[in-house]
């Protein structure tokens, strides 16, 4: 090692400080589950002067809160990547990092015109940075530039359009894109937010030859490949989904990525790798209710880990209270011996739910290992009941065994009283039934 190159490290990592300092590096670049925005694809600078000569921006104040906190996800995604860079003893990729967030950073005396089209670039070409309490903000801004500064109303437009797409209104979303790429066809985050939009609109078809025609101008488009895998894999070809969602989490390892990657791995059945990519999304994002949800309900299905199940369905019960993480905590808790805690929380979803036949066959087989099967057959019987309804009268695998353990049961005289008959056909009450 020369002392040159000792030299030059030292003062790139002198440097690297200096913008630590500046950044402001103090927020938590794994409290946010964003997507990686590019870097503007244009000169985004002008001076004060025109900025203050602008009208439509008097609102928005240089450093006012409402642009920044359009920014913020930004510069939060950047400063992360300096993070990880140092990390990994990368001094020269730490430095672009921060160099990249100091860029987005607001300057005393800035120009809001440059910070508005920052804005708008980053909403062209990655919207999901974007949050919904944003939106008339955001919209407030590209209306501005539309109506002052026509450099860029291709870019501007193609944002307005992705913000038209969050609200629902797909359709109003496919005419301007289209519009825009009438005009500017080599426009990459026009065509990529065709296909995303295309795609949401159930068009997979179009939206898959857009985004192809993406892939080949620029083939480290995340988004591209996030939503071809979902596509491909709605049509059925699992493997083709499996090797987009692969290339993803390649490009962009984040909390999205691997979810998308474990629940196409899961949908093939392999579990072990499934469950290798549900981990990584929960490491990256420790507030995702989603990834410790996921984590624990494979690690249940596949069974010899019902502990590390529970406590990861728990964490996502805390995280983000719903009826299917409750319903599999139960069973959980029952694997692992604690009866009680299962019933009760089968109890609270057969009193929010109850017409969900699962959970009263739960407790039929909770009770029926605890040897109380007065409560075993009530439970099973209305589980018959519920998923003869569901299935419009006619016998299904779930009738016909449920069927067996109720006759059982009555066969052994376990109950008080004529029990009512059980028929393993096609019901005759079928239109009450319906």
């Amino acid at each position: 090692m020369t002392p040159c190159f000792v030299l030059n490290c030292l003062q790139r990592l002198a440097m690297i400080v200096l913008l630590v300092a500046w950044a402001g590096c103090d927020s938590d670049p794994t409290s946010s589950e964003t997507v990686t925005a590019p870097a503007p694809a244009a000169p985004v600078t002008a001076t004060p002067t025109v900025a203050a000569a602008s009208k439509g921006f008097s609102h928005l104040a240089a450093d006012g809160p409402e642009t920044k906190a359009l920014l913020e996800p930004v510069i939060t995604e950047h400063l992360g990547r300096g993070r990880n860079a140092l990390e990994e003893s990368d001094l020269l990729g730490a430095l672009n990092a921060y160099q990249t967030a100091g860029s987005y950073q607001s300057e005393q005396g800035g120009s809001t015109l440059a910070q508005h089209r920052i804005i708008a670039f980053v909403l062209a070409e990655n919207p999901t940075l974007l949050s919904r309490e944003s939106l008339g903000q955001a919209a407030q801004v590209l209306n501005g530039l539309l109506a002052t500064d026509p450099t860029y109303k291709h870019v501007y437009k193609t944002a307005q359009a992705n913000l038209v797409a969050l609200s629902g209104n797909l359709d109003q979303a496919i005419t301007t894109l289209r519009a825009v790429l009438e005009t500017h066809p080599a426009y990459v985050p026009a065509r990529e937010g065709l296909g995303v939009v295309l795609a949401s609109s159930n068009k997979g078809d179009e939206a898959i030859k857009e985004l192809r025609s993406v892939l080949k101008k620029a083939p480290d488009s995340v988004r591209a490949r996030a939503v071809i895998a979902q596509l491909l894999s709605q049509a059925g070809d699992l493997e083709g989904a499996i090797d987009h969602a692969r290339q993803a989490v390649k490009l962009a390892s984040n909390t999205g990525n691997h979810l998308l990657l474990g629940e196409l791995l899961q949908k093939k059945g392999d579990a072990d790798e499934a469950i290798k990519q549900y981990r990584r999304a929960a490491m990256l994002n420790r507030q995702s209710a989603l990834a410790f949800g996921r984590l624990g309900s494979v690690l249940l299905q596949k069974g010899g880990a019902d502990k590390e199940a529970r406590d990861m369905l728990n964490r996502a019960f805390e995280l983000g209270p719903n009826g299917d993480v409750l319903y599999q905590l139960a069973i959980a808790e029952a694997r692992l011996g604690d009866h009680d805690k299962a019933l009760q929380y089968l109890a609270r979803l057969a009193n929010d739910s109850p017409n969900t036949p699962d959970v009263f066959q739960a407790i039929g087989e909770i009770q029926e290992q605890r040897g109380n099967t007065k409560n075993a057959l009530s439970a099973y019987q209305r589980a018959h009941q519920l998923h003869t309804a569901a299935a419009g009268g006619k016998e299904t695998e779930a009738t016909k065994q449920l069927a067996i353990r109720i006759r059982k049961f009555q066969a052994a005289g376990s109950t008080s009283g004529p029990a009512p008959a059980i028929r393993t056909g096609a019901s005759k009450t079928k239109k009450r039934a319906k």
